[in-house]
């Protein structure tokens, strides 16, 4: 779970023209009078939902396998490439897909993050989901060109089954089954909290208004940083509510921390400052197993706060490491090493996390 709304946090509002197989599938695509519903309808009907990146995603596995990159641009032109080579891919890859064409098409689009709800109401399990935003005649328009392309059994098999329910949905329409994290993407004057969305009630008449057009354009003109700070804002201003939306403030705020920093020098000298508390606080844990937990200063409880702790720590270190771009082949090898150090760590505070409940409960 933490792997993939990192995953959908990660897709960033950017330029792919350095991919040629966007223009080449734009040139595909038939498009009428209706752009964008010409642009939806091939997307739908020509990328089958990946059932195996699916599993591998709920693994734990990455979706770009291997494969390593230096920028978030570099990884999102590969990502795109791949869901056009194959034909098939996930919710991000659905989103982003029609993000990059329709932007590529001089339209402004936007890739909302979330959860949704099943058909009975409940919570559509441990994944995050995304969609789609489109200004259209001056208007944002919401669209789910993932469920517009069919359903999948039992998370196994994929029903391609094109559905226009899910092109233009009224914003009242779509937040019946789909919940954005940041609130300003229901399009709604009056957002639902997400004890609204989780508990199927609606919102109240007491409830904040919105102007959610001019936050939308404050939003966007805001660099990277002060857009995630916005968004955690908006976000906990809804409350309190399940761990889904927990998560991916703690992973946005983690790589808000990140931005803002103005050199490759500063950059990996925060990583590795953060792999080194991550370091300090596995061995606290290590010393506190080696004393069986005895006394306050060594008990399981600050033993767990202190991977805890750590766990955040090595996350951090291995985005930033993961991320940074770097053209030195002596560097990118270091950084590499690195990598798989921090991978290892992380491993460890992992099997200290399990050992600790197993043995302890907490």
């Amino acid at each position: 779970m933490k792997k993939l709304i990192l995953l959908c946090l990660l897709i960033s509002h950017v330029s792919f023209g350095q991919s040629k197989l966007v223009s080449q599938t734009i040139g595909k695509i038939d498009i009428q009078e209706d752009t964008v519903k010409s642009v939806f309808d091939w997307i739908v009907k020509n990328i089958k939902y990946d059932v195996n990146k699916l599993q591998k995603i709920k693994n734990g596995k990455s979706p770009t396998g291997k494969m390593k990159f230096y920028t978030t641009n570099e990884r999102n032109v590969y990502l795109i490439d791949q869901v056009v080579k194959k034909k098939a891919g996930v919710c991000q890859d659905y989103s982003l897909l029609l993000d990059v064409i329709m932007k590529e098409l001089g339209y402004e689009s936007y890739i909302i993050k979330g959860y949704t709800k099943r058909k009975d109401g409940s919570i559509g399990g441990a994944f995050g989901h995304t969609w789609n935003a489109i200004k259209v005649n001056g208007e944002w328009k919401l669209y789910d060109p993932t469920w517009g392309a069919g359903t999948v059994e039992n998370g196994k098999k994929f029903h391609q089954n094109y559905d226009l329910n899910w092109y233009d949905v009224a914003p009242e329409k779509m937040i019946e089954r789909h919940m954005p994290y940041d609130p300003i993407w229901q399009l709604l004057d009056t957002p639902y909290t997400y004890e609204n969305f989780n508990k199927n009630t609606i919102p109240t008449p007491q409830e904040p208004k919105y102007d959610y057009n001019t936050l939308i354009a404050e939003h966007l003109k805001k660099d990277d940083k002060s857009r995630m700070e916005a968004e955690v804002a908006r976000s906990e201003e809804l409350g309190n509510t399940i761990n889904l939306v927990k998560e991916w403030r703690k992973l946005t705020l983690r790589n808000m921390s990140i931005h803002g920093v103005t050199s490759n020098r500063e950059l990996l000298e925060k990583g590795k400052e953060a792999g080194s508390n991550a370091i300090e606080g596995f061995n606290f844990y290590v010393e506190a197993r080696n004393k069986h937990f005895k006394g306050k200063k060594w008990s399981a409880v600050n033993a767990k706060a202190k991977l805890v702790e750590a766990k955040d720590n090595i996350e951090i270190a291995y985005d930033i490491f993961n991320n940074i771009d770097v053209d030195e082949p002596e560097l990118k090898m270091k950084i590499n090493e690195y990598i798989d150090r921090f991978k290892q760590i992380k491993q460890k505070i992992d099997e200290g996390l399990v050992y600790i409940k197993d043995m302890k409960g907490i």
